[in-house]
């Protein structure tokens, strides 16, 4: 232990301690409360004198992430994200630790109990997200006769009528945000990919700006290119390390069919190559359309970004899902998604809107610098 000026001890939920307070100390919970730590996994690494503590700290918490199974809320959305916080911290790198970022937890309460055979298993719950605005619960959830019945509705109702106890009208119309009647009836590029039943949604926006304005933010779309322009703190909770552009970079206003859009990072959750979406279709300044197919993906679906002019200086921005109606459990996993792209589709929009009507700031190919 000779030259470490600092100790972590217990590894998981660990304290870094100073040796000289430390090390005479019986190790054992009693014995080390004076210097503030505890056995924990029974784990002792000696920090030499030359490194950084913050760079070990980091170290250690992607190690956690690692080895952690990746099946509920704290392995899958804290460990990986705090990794890379301080990782980005160690690095110098910039990162914003916001508010919104802390309290913009994700939950699921259980609401009822019931006991079956002996034993009490859930019989209620819900789906909330700790928003900087407020708590917003997305989903409530009945294991049993009645299902499941969302505060923000499912593709497949959106439009239909309520029934008694069904979706409040407010989240049919969610499902559609900002679209008018005639944008929701009306056939767009890259709905021929997916011909015949199909869930349909369409969100729409206007944006006061050229349309050309608008078509240089939306084709840079992607994980490793401009971002997604949607609540980034939200996506980097989940570790997916999305960070938005706030200018136009010459080097992503070229996309052409054949190309990926990446959506989610490699190696995020596992997954060795994480997830993008190639390129369908794209009519320059007009549209772009992506396309989910099996068995690259478990959908059979489009995903769609139009820009159409409303006159001098005014377009509407539309976003079109149209997915293959699946069976079974694909079709609960569809419902439980849709909420989740309902919010960051229209959070994308309403990025893109002041952005374009900002105008354009412009870096030209193989500017060095950050991406903001």
């Amino acid at each position: 232990m000779a030259g470490s000026v600092h100790r972590l001890i217990g590894g998981y939920f660990g304290t870094w301690a100073d040796p000289a307070a430390a090390w005479p100390l019986p190790f054992s919970a009693d014995g080390l409360s004076p210097v503030g730590a505890s056995p924990g996994a029974g784990l002792v690494a000696a920090l030499p004198a030359d490194s950084c503590g913050l760079t070990e700290t980091a170290r250690v918490a992607r190690y956690l992430a690692a080895e952690s199974a990746g099946q509920c809320g704290p392995c899958v959305f804290g460990l990986d994200a705090i990794a890379g916080a301080l990782e980005d911290l160690a690095a110098g790198r910039s990162f914003r630790p916001a508010g919104g970022m802390v309290r913009a937890r994700w939950s699921t309460p259980v609401g009822g109990w019931r006991q079956v055979n002996g034993r009490w298993l859930p019989s209620a719950g819900s789906a909330i997200w700790q928003l900087p605005e407020g708590p917003f619960r997305y989903a409530e959830f009945r294991f049993g006769p009645g299902a499941i019945r969302y505060n923000v509705a499912p593709a497949d109702v959106a439009g239909r009528p309520a029934a008694p106890g069904g979706l409040p009208g407010a989240a049919r119309q969610l499902a559609n945000w900002g679209s008018t009647g005639s944008e929701r009836a009306s056939t767009l590029p890259g709905d021929e990919l997916v011909p015949g039943p199909a869930t349909v949604t369409t969100l729409a926006t206007t944006v006061d700006a050229a349309p050309e304005e608008v078509w240089r933010w939306l084709v840079q779309i992607g994980q490793d290119r401009g971002g997604m322009y949607s609540y980034d703190w939200l996506e980097n909770l989940l570790g997916l390390r999305i960070h938005s552009a706030d200018r136009i970079r010459e080097e992503w206003q070229h996309l052409a069919p054949g190309d990926q859009v990446r959506l989610v990072r490699k190696g995020w959750l596992g997954l060795k190559e994480g997830l993008a979406l190639p390129v369908a279709r794209v009519d320059p300044g007009r549209a772009v359309v992506l396309r989910e197919q099996p068995p690259a993906q478990p959908w059979d679906a489009i995903w769609s970004f139009h820009v159409v002019p409303l006159g001098p200086g005014r377009c509407r921005l539309i976003s079109r899902a149209r997915s293959a109606r699946p069976r079974g459990a694909g079709r609960l996993a569809a419902w439980a998604m849709s909420p989740v792209t309902t919010v960051m589709t229209r959070g994308m929009l309403l990025g893109i809107k002041p952005r374009a009507e900002a105008g354009a700031v412009r870096v030209p190919a193989g500017t060095v610098g950050t991406r903001r």
